[in-house]
């Protein structure tokens, strides 16, 4: 119930809210998409260096403002490994509770 009353107060108040300026967005999300290279100088915070290499923004529905990313193979994969470990720690679990 907390979840989906946070969630949909969420969505509520993004709508109602002043949007962002693009541009603000845009430096942002350039900043979150931007590996890190072994010895890279940075001149001031929240700033990418002159050469680097922004990644593509890969998300599900890329002409909209929602900001949902496509998640990577990798990613998928160690939630998948994840939840195998939490079945395995349940199922033990339950067999010390049964024995």
């Amino acid at each position: 119930m907390y979840l989906a009353v946070g969630l949909i107060a969420g969505v509520a108040s993004s709508f109602l809210s002043k949007s962002v300026d693009h541009t603000k967005l845009e430096k942002f999300y350039a900043l979150t998409r931007t590996s890190i290279r072994l010895g890279e100088q940075v001149q001031a915070p929240c700033t990418l260096p002159v050469d680097a290499l922004i990644g593509r923004r890969q998300v599900f529905w890329p002409n909209s403002q929602f900001e949902i990313p496509i998640p990577s193979a990798r990613a998928i994969t160690g939630f998948l490994v994840g939840c195998l470990f939490v079945g395995g720690i349940i199922g033990g679990f339950a067999w010390i509770i049964s024995i």
